[in-house]
C-alpha cells in the first residue's frame, strides 16, 4: 500500500496546484489507495513475480542485510568504548540527524537562557568535538580491523 501511495504522489505532483497544504493533499492520496485496498482492486498489480522468480533477490537482500547487520554491530561495540558525552553527541547528530544548534541547546543545562551568540559559540564547540569524535570512531575500527 505504501509502494502504491508514493507512486500515486510521484505521478501527481506536478498536478499539484497547492489549494490546500502538501499535508493535506497526501493525506487525501493515502486515503484513496487505502480505500482501493479495502475493495480489493489492488491485489492484481502489474508487475507481479512469482516467488519461484525472487530467489535470488531474496538471496542478495539476505547478504546486504547480514552484512550491514554485522557492521552495525560493530560500530555499536566501537561507540560503546566512547564517553557517554561523545556517545550521546553521536546518536544525536548521526542517529536523530539535528542540527548542531538543536544539539547545543540540548547539552545546555539551561537552554533558555542561552544567547544566540552562545548557542553558536556552542554549536561550533560541539561541530569540532564531533569531528574529533569521528577521528576517535575511525582509530578504534582501524585498531579493531587490525585485530582480526
Amino acid at each position: 500500500m505504501f509502494s502504491a501511495f508514493s507512486q500515486r504522489v510521484w505521478r501527481s505532483i506536478d498536478r499539484f496546484e497547492w489549494r490546500c497544504t502538501l499535508r493535506t493533499w497526501t493525506y487525501v492520496i493515502a486515503r484513496r489507495e487505502i480505500g482501493k485496498v479495502r475493495r480489493g482492486e489492488r491485489r492484481h498489480v502489474e508487475g507481479h513475480v512469482p516467488l519461484s522468480g525472487m530467489e535470488d533477490v531474496l538471496e542478495a537482500v539476505r547478504k546486504t542485510h547480514t552484512t550491514l547487520a554485522a557492521g552495525r554491530n560493530t560500530l555499536t561495540r566501537l561507540r560503546d568504548k566512547l564517553p557517554i558525552e561523545d556517545r550521546t553527541l553521536l546518536i544525536l547528530r548521526v542517529d536523530r540527524n539535528l542540527a548542531f544548534d538543536e544539539i547545543a541547546l540540548a547539552f545546555a543545562e539551561d537552554a533558555e537562557a542561552l544567547s544566540d551568540d552562545e548557542i553558536r559559540r556552542e554549536s561550533a564547540r560541539l561541530r569540532k568535538r564531533f569531528q574529533l569524535v569521528k577521528q576517535r570512531l575511525m582509530e578504534l575500527a582501524r585498531q579493531a580491523h587490525a585485530e582480526l
